[in-house]
């Protein structure tokens, strides 16, 4: 099966989740979501011929927490996914060259401002996405407060390898470091579930187990994602987070 990658460097995220803790989080529990496994998506999201893992990461984040929390699943298509690829880079899929990929955060400002629109013309925003410090006790805290985290990592050869050799076996990939693996490119995936060993990740609508280890050596940038509903009180907000300062922040974005 052909994949493909699309994440291009790392831009700082404007406001950053450490930022708004007014005191530390307790430590985060051992694993997070690892029932909810069976709910995930199979969408590639046309990630296997485009660069656009950027925009389908945010899709299975979409879907994950409306299956999560029981509601109404979106009609999310690939040809949602493509068009708002092609809104945030300019891809045309008439010119194979434009097909660059994308900058995680000016997909995140695209989700805060427009969002990603489904087949049935509803759009699915979020409120702020805020950059994280790369340590597992910050990715664990964010999958289990919000229920994903965004993660952009750097693909070493290996990577592929695990995954196709997984497709062919029939088994879960499980992503592990293998020494002296060149980079193929940057890739961004949605982290759904953790244990103490991995972050289960839907990339290219499979559910593979990336280990902790190769979490510390190829995470390059993660991210946090506040719903409308939750800034607005209506959900679950952290103790200690100070809300009203994100809102004032917001606005000046």
């Amino acid at each position: 099966m052909r994949f493909s990658l699309g994440k291009l460097a790392p831009r700082e995220a404007k406001l950053k989740l450490s930022t708004y803790l007014k005191h530390p989080l307790p430590a985060p529990p051992a694993e997070a979501n690892t029932e909810a496994l069976p709910i995930w998506d199979a969408n590639m999201f046309g990630n296997d011929t485009v660069g656009d893992c950027a925009i389908a990461g945010p899709a299975h984040e979409t879907l994950f927490w409306e299956k999560h929390n029981g509601n109404a699943v979106a009609n999310i298509t690939t040809e949602n996914v493509l068009q708002m690829y092609a809104d945030v880079t300019g891809y045309d899929p008439k010119d194979p060259d434009s097909d660059q990929g994308s900058v995680v955060a000016d997909v995140v400002a695209y989700r805060r401002t427009h969002g990603l629109v489904d087949a049935d013309g509803k759009k699915h925003t979020i409120a702020v996405g805020l950059g994280l410090s790369l340590t597992r006790d910050s990715v664990k805290q964010v999958i289990n407060l919000f229920d994903a985290c965004g993660l952009g990592i750097q693909v070493p050869s290996s990577l592929m390898d695990q995954t196709n050799n997984a497709q062919s076996e029939g088994t879960l990939p499980t992503w592990t470091v293998v020494d002296d693996s060149p980079i193929e490119g940057g890739h961004y995936v949605a982290a759904l579930a953790y244990d103490k060993d991995y972050v289960y990740v839907n990339s290219w609508g499979m559910v593979c187990r990336m280990s902790w280890q190769f979490f510390d050596q190829y995470a390059d940038e993660a991210w946090a994602y506040l719903s409308q509903e939750d800034l607005n009180g209506q959900g679950i907000s952290p103790d200690g987070f100070d809300l009203r300062q994100l809102q004032e922040d917001i606005k000046n974005l």
